[in-house]
């Protein structure tokens, strides 16, 4: 996961050292400030994300299992440079289970993402363009449960809790929370691929956190 970070923040500084040399090149060659890379379209897609999400409890850890389906938008924020804005909103779905002999526990959280991203898009030709990007992600936990199923002694009894509910959990869950990412994307003609990294700044429980990578595909209109 360092080798990951290291690897995005390395795309990023990348990213900050082309956006310095087209700012340099549109204040001495008029002409350079409206190439390809100036007059790089906005655009709207679908995301599909496969998302491996540790969550940390205190000084601990553990997998979860996660994706998410996504509509993203984009707003152009510079007439001579290709910055740009995208965001959207996207259903997100995760799981944890783990097994005690012939007892087990399932947590699973169905969540409403919505990103709001900065980023450098790098046209390379008609068809192929990168586009690092950093920002944040309002996430709204909508529903959440804790499936207990306690084994042959109590007849494979299963027992549900919400996880937001005063009365089921002595912690409850946080509705919403705040987070960030960073990441890169690629887009082939009207393809998209990319990776990103994030995690959350509030949050989901006391002393609780989510981390997340996503790995996505999509396609854009």
């Amino acid at each position: 996961m360092k080798n990951l970070k290291y690897y995005l923040s390395v795309c990023l500084l990348a990213c900050s050292t082309m956006a310095s040399a087209q700012f340099a090149n549109s204040g001495s060659n008029s002409t350079i400030g409206t190439t390809t890379n100036s007059t790089a379209e906005t655009w709207s897609g679908l995301r599909v994300s496969y998302k491996p999400i540790t969550m940390e409890i205190d000084d601990e850890e553990e997998d979860m299992t996660g994706f998410s389906i996504d509509y993203v938008f984009s707003f152009k924020l510079s007439e001579t440079t290709p910055l740009f804005l995208e965001t959207g909103i996207g259903y997100q779905y995760a799981s944890w289970d783990e097994s005690y002999d012939d007892e087990s526990m399932e947590i699973m959280l169905h969540s409403l993402n919505a990103p709001l991203n900065i980023g450098y898009k790098h046209q390379f030709n008609n068809d192929i363009s990168i586009m690092p990007f950093a920002g944040i992600n309002l996430r709204g936990n909508l529903v959440g449960s804790m499936v207990y199923e306690l084994g042959d002694y109590y007849d494979n009894e299963e027992e549900e809790a919400d996880l937001f509910d005063d009365d089921d959990m002595e912690d409850p869950w946080k509705r919403f929370q705040l987070g960030w990412q960073i990441g890169i994307g690629l887009n082939f003609n009207k393809f998209y691929a990319g990776i990103s990294y994030g995690g959350d700044f509030s949050e989901i429980a006391e002393d609780t956190k989510l981390k997340n990578t996503s790995l996505t595909i999509g396609f854009n209109f």
